[in-house]
């Protein structure tokens, strides 16, 4: 990536102290990743930084990418450009981080992948494994990122969306992903039902209760009245509610298994 390459203008850029607090909230308040121990851990963090493909692609076709958490099981990811980074060191490092942290809850492994969301801000999972000694994939898009960091704490939306990524995974290796598609229109129960999960995320993370409402506005802005359209995610208010659900049970000091059953129970009776 090149230097002149940034995150966000530098004017309106926050310190990364101020945007990533979520990932430092179980940890110390310094940028230093949990050492890599063990081979699933190097390989967590290997794929965040590998090449998703060595090829130029224009901004015509990064726009080609479906809005938000694609569940499109064919889309072929090749025709789009991959970066090796955030191209902030710092962010590198903590969003791995927060993402090893997430999987330890989950009990998940997938690769992750950063890319050029070129058409839009981005970010989704697929049941595909693009990373030897992983299962599934998480990619997250550039604009993405560098769009939820505009905001004060925006690092607790981030987080947000990662867990939410990381769920459908999750969904996918369970008996879930059945259970929330039979007979769905839309794919508004795996969606809910992942922004539950996201929030039973937070509600786990020391000082979350200060910031929740950081990832309420990301994912209100996300929600959409388009109900006849199978990509329909809920309304902005189902899936801020969805997750302030899942907040409350993490509060209530259940297990995630617990946090899976009660928010498919949750979104299934809407």
């Amino acid at each position: 990536m090149g230097g002149s390459e940034r995150l966000l203008p530098s004017v309106t850029r926050p310190s990364v102290a101020d945007v990533m607090l979520p990932v430092l909230a179980n940890h110390s308040h310094e940028f230093t990743p949990t050492p890599l121990r063990t081979r699933r851990d190097f390989l967590i963090a290997l794929a965040a930084t590998l090449l998703l493909s060595s090829g130029a692609h224009s901004a015509a076709q990064a726009a080609e990418l479906p809005p938000y958490c694609s569940l499109d099981p064919n889309i072929d990811l090749t025709r789009f450009k991959a970066r090796s980074s955030t191209g902030n060191n710092r962010m590198d490092k903590a969003l791995i981080s927060e993402l090893k942290h997430i999987l330890q809850v989950m009990q998940i492994s997938p690769g992750f992948r950063i890319i050029d969301d070129l058409g839009g801000p981005n970010a989704f999972a697929i049941d595909r494994t693009l990373v030897r000694g992983t299962k599934g994939t998480v990619l997250f898009g550039i604009n993405l990122l560098s769009e939820e960091l505009v905001a004060k704490a925006g690092g607790y939306a981030i987080a947000g969306i990662a867990a939410h990524e990381c769920s459908h995974v999750f969904q996918y290796q369970s008996p879930f992903g059945a259970r929330l598609t039979r007979g769905a229109r839309t794919a508004k129960p795996m969606e809910l039902h992942a922004d539950f999960l996201a929030g039973f995320y937070l509600g786990q993370k020391r000082g979350s209760d200060l910031h929740i409402e950081t990832f309420a506005k990301s994912l209100y802005d996300k929600g959409d009245w388009n109900f006849n359209d199978p990509g329909h995610h809920g309304t902005p208010d189902e899936r801020v509610n969805a997750m302030k659900r899942g907040f409350a049970l993490a509060r209530d000091k259940k297990s995630f298994s617990e946090a899976a059953e009660n928010g498919a129970i949750y979104v299934l009776s809407l």
